[in-house]
């Protein structure tokens, strides 16, 4: 499963992570964010980086961990940049 590729568009970022979750596939879910991304889960202890960042989802997905798909709220947009829910 892994060697999947970014969000086409910012919409599809919150599909893509449950998607990919539900199936176990931590290097995809990992493939979403930049090389040097942090993610603040849990919150007091933040990551840095693909590798681990997929090992934080690795740990969820083998505890079962599942997200429903939902609709994404409206993507604010500025510059190049784009904020999701």
């Amino acid at each position: 499963m892994s060697g999947q590729s970014g969000a086409p568009e910012p919409e599809d970022v919150t599909r893509l992570v449950a998607e990919r979750l539900n199936v176990g596939d931590a290097a995809g879910l990992a493939a979403l964010y930049e090389p040097q991304a942090v993610l603040a889960y849990p919150a007091d202890r933040p990551v840095t980086g693909r590798e681990a960042i997929q090992a934080i989802y690795q740990q969820m997905a083998d505890a079962g961990v599942k997200f429903a798909i939902e609709t994404p709220l409206p993507t604010v947009r500025f510059e190049d940049l784009a904020l999701t829910s």
